[in-house]
């Protein structure tokens, strides 16, 4: 069953890169790279990277969105052209997605063959979500490494603590929205110390390394955005193969269902408190996870690489659970994945010109929001782990194992 679903989504990966690059040509590429070059670029002339123009580079973002900090990580890329430089990026980031969930698999798979850990590392570079972001030359996929190795880190027998919360504070003030990843970290005091520790430490390098102005630019980022919530509303007939809107039909008060991800998640936490072992903390990491897309005020495809270590932890911890359902996350991966060409099939221009099958999807068109995959498949991969906190079921059966890497050979 698994072998056939990453078979699907490599199948429907290939697809969409194919008619990514024949429809749109390469000139759409790195659109969100072009806009971290240019500021590296301006870091050597003294500009601001908040007010910089970033026109120089054709079909590319507007803005910069980050910790000024950040900008350092693409100065190496800088003795490139752009086209050179843009390729090498998006390379050494699917590497290190690669190799971190290799890593990952590793703590969750360890019967896993080294051809399977490949099948799986291809399938994770052609998930929507992920390969949305590389299409774009996004830092997303680094995120979602950081967040492998902070599922990797929870289920290792020897956890460093500190070590813990410095990577998920590296990941969440990457994108603030990542915020609800840090739940895990609220169960343990040393977890949450290595975290505020991590935090300041890089809030501070970047002070002194640009001045405070920067930074008080970053806060008016963080304030405005790029319109925090505008795009929890868009028309079906204006969806792209991208949109993702889980609250479309609570529009214009689809916040109070992010506030209401965010509260659960925080009191579901709360209320396992005295649940100390692995399996919980886990459980938690996960619930922490799919609140990020749920939670978001604006939401997109991208928000859904959480998905990548969560469907396999989920996948790992389900297996393990008595009664446990491993064809839940597997199921929602597959709905995640069939996303884009679900979106294709109502609002593409291929399907409008098919007679019968234009008319089809025209008439349907207004049911979209109700039927986008990716909705119910994120929704099927918070609801999982709440189910089983709430329940008390996060423990896994006495007679199977302590941890969850104990499948190692025997």
């Amino acid at each position: 069953m698994i072998s056939a679903i990453l078979g699907i989504i490599i199948l429907l990966g290939v697809i969409r890169t194919a008619l990514r690059i024949l429809v749109s040509g390469p000139s759409s590429l790195f659109f969100d790279f072009g806009v971290y070059y240019q500021a590296a670029e301006y870091v050597f002339n003294g500009k601001s990277l908040f007010a910089a123009d970033y026109s120089n580079i054709p079909n590319t973002g507007s803005r910069w969105l980050y910790l000024p900090i950040y900008v350092v990580l693409f100065i190496p890329f800088t003795v490139f052209p752009f086209p050179v430089a843009a390729t090498l990026w998006v390379a050494a980031t699917a590497l290190v997605l690669v190799v971190s969930v290799s890593h990952m698999t590793n703590r969750f798979f360890p019967f896993l063959t080294t051809l399977e850990t490949v099948v799986l590392g291809v399938a994770v570079l052609l998930f929507p979500p992920i390969l949305s972001a590389l299409f774009l030359g996004q830092v997303t996929p680094l995120i979602a490494a950081a967040l492998c190795l902070y599922a990797g880190s929870l289920a290792t027998d020897h956890e460093n603590d500190a070590v813990t919360g410095v990577i998920a504070t590296l990941a969440a003030i990457t994108k603030p929205i990542y915020l609800p990843i840090g739940a895990p970290l609220l169960r343990k005091p040393r977890r949450l110390v290595g975290a505020v520790i991590a935090g300041s430490l890089v809030l501070l390098v970047g002070v002194l390394v640009f001045d405070i102005d920067q930074h008080i630019a970053y806060l008016e980022v963080l304030q405005n955005g790029k319109g925090w919530g505008a795009e929890a509303y868009l028309p079906p007939g204006e969806w792209r193969v991208t949109t993702y809107m889980p609250w479309y039909y609570l529009y214009p008060h689809h916040l109070f269902a992010n506030a209401a991800v965010i509260l659960t998640t925080l009191l579901t936490t709360a209320l396992t408190w005295t649940q100390r072992d692995r399996e919980t903390d886990l459980y938690i990491f996960s619930l922490g996870l799919f609140a990020v897309p749920l939670a978001t005020p604006s939401p997109g495809i991208l928000d859904l690489s959480v998905a990548v270590p969560g469907v396999l932890v989920l996948t790992a911890l389900e297996s393990r659970q008595a009664g446990g359902q491993p064809i839940v996350p597997i199921a929602a991966a597959t709905l995640i994945a069939a996303h884009p060409f679900v979106v294709e099939f109502f609002t593409g221009d291929i399907t409008g010109e098919l007679p019968i099958v234009g008319t089809i999807a025209e008439i349907f068109l207004p049911t979209l929001p109700a039927l986008s995959p990716a909705v119910w498949g994120s929704l099927l991969l918070f609801a999982l782990p709440l189910w089983r906190l709430l329940r008390g079921e996060s423990r896994t059966d006495e007679s199977q194992t302590r941890h969850v890497k104990s499948d190692s050979a025997t």
